[in-house]
């Protein structure tokens, strides 16, 4: 069996300790895991150290923690944000120091080396490289995503969150996925837009009160200044209230979600900026955005306002938050986890390129979906940019069952028998 890393063994005898009615802190459990054994290994040799069996396991042959366990325990500490695994990534970590001192690097460069001394020492790769091999990503971590808000219908919302997270860092022309919210005040809106700038370090724009430069820029003066896209270029940019915002600012940020660049004019000049943004907004009348804009967003979430069991479900996060007792899981692990995948950018695995234009064409033959109302870069294009998102989230190649769950994503009329047909397609068996 593979070595588990560092982290993860740490926890797991810990946790072993605590079931035996042991103290944690008289062991130093550190200074007697061997990396290079397997967890079974250094769970033995703990126990021979405090003269206790840590599990109820008895026979030799039969392994001191299965598989079962270690899954529980992985689920824990992400529910916990990952903290034992990632706590030297915290500013005060201890790290060895560098011998030729701060002068010795250029601004910034100490830093990335830092995280990689401390990435390598807590094994932040490897549990990430676990994670992909072993769990479907996009339900794992989208629960992450503004936990508070209750309700079925943010399943699907958190997914695509996560996609547009995924889609983040992208150098593509145009593999970066938007999100749009709809609906009235009090369905949640907001408070993902606001969760996304605490949590993912997302730029918040109030579209009703944004300055006079705006999104795009100003250019009455002698010079021009470049606007709020221009400034998060390569971020994920949240807009609230969509539908109350300038025409003329409507009209920049669709040729930077588009384009990843805008221009603003001044009499015979003109300036290009680069705006590579994800854009994740809301409205609150969805007939107010440009019917061009909206095209843009690859996802379009209509949300109703919540049951009363729900509400009253969700009274019980909001008492906890207001007391700073919610325990919010996982966005740190959330957040390293989409640096880790940021400058990944998956290629189509061999054999596959077939199979996925078979696929695409078998969809748009079968689909009872209106696809003369969708545009090539609604449909089309919007299942490849999701498909190369869930791609990325697991951090391997494209495969053709990427386009089918990329499909079941955006389709609300697929139905059970279309998508039996459309994963044999992408299997080669049709």
């Amino acid at each position: 069996m593979v070595a588990m890393n560092r982290a993860l063994q740490r926890e797991t005898i810990g946790k072993l300790l605590d079931r035996a009615g042991i103290a944690r802190d008289t062991v130093d459990i550190e200074a007697h895991i061997d990396p290079s054994l397997h967890l079974n290994e250094n769970i033995r040799n703990i126990s021979d150290l405090v003269g206790k069996p840590l599990t109820n396991d008895q026979v030799e042959e039969v392994e001191y923690a299965d598989d079962d366990y270690i899954e529980e325990v992985e689920q824990e500490m992400l529910e916990n944000g990952i903290e034992l695994i990632l706590e030297a990534l915290e500013p005060n970590s201890i790290i060895e120091e560098d011998p030729e001192g701060d002068e010795s690097m250029e601004p910034g460069e100490r830093e990335e080396v830092e995280r990689e001394n401390r990435e390598h020492e807590y094994g932040t790769d490897e549990i990430f490289q676990q994670m992909v091999q072993r769990r479907d990503v996009l339900s794992y971590l989208s629960v992450c995503i503004a936990p508070e808000i209750v309700g079925k219908q943010y399943d699907q919302v958190r997914k695509g969150v996560l996609l547009a997270l995924a889609s983040h860092g992208q150098t593509a022309k145009r593999s970066r996925i938007h999100v749009l919210l709809a609906g009235p005040p009090g369905t949640g809106k907001t408070e993902v837009l606001r969760w996304l700038k605490w949590r993912m370090d997302a730029k918040f724009v109030d579209a009703p009160h944004t300055t006079k430069v705006g999104l795009v820029g100003d250019a009455r003066g002698e010079e021009i200044t470049p606007g709020v896209l221009a400034q998060c270029d390569g971020r994920i940019l949240c807009i609230d209230e969509l539908d109350k915002m300038s025409h003329q600012d409507q009209f920049g940020l669709l040729e930077a979600m588009e384009e990843g660049e805008y221009t603003i004019t001044k009499g015979k000049h003109y300036m290009r900026f680069p705006a590579r943004v994800v854009v994740i907004a809301s409205v609150n009348d969805i007939t107010q955005v440009h019917a061009p804009l909206l095209d843009r967003f690859d996802f379009v979430y209509t949300l109703e306002p919540p049951s009363r069991e729900e509400r009253a479900e969700q009274s019980v996060s909001l008492v906890k938050a207001f007391f700073g007792k919610l325990k919010v899981p996982g966005h740190i692990a959330l957040y390293e986890f989409k640096e880790w995948i940021a400058d990944y950018e998956p290629q189509v695995r061999d054999g596959q390129m077939e199979l996925i234009e078979d696929t695409m064409k078998a969809y748009i033959n079968m689909t009872s979906a209106n696809i003369t109302e969708k545009s090539y870069r609604v449909l089309e294009m919007g299942i490849l940019r999701t498909a190369t998102a869930i791609a990325k989230l697991q951090r391997r190649e494209i495969e053709a069952s990427d386009v089918v769950k990329a499909i079941e994503l955006r389709d609300d009329t697929l139905n059970s028998h279309v998508r039996k047909y459309l994963d044999s397609v992408a299997k080669g068996l049709l």
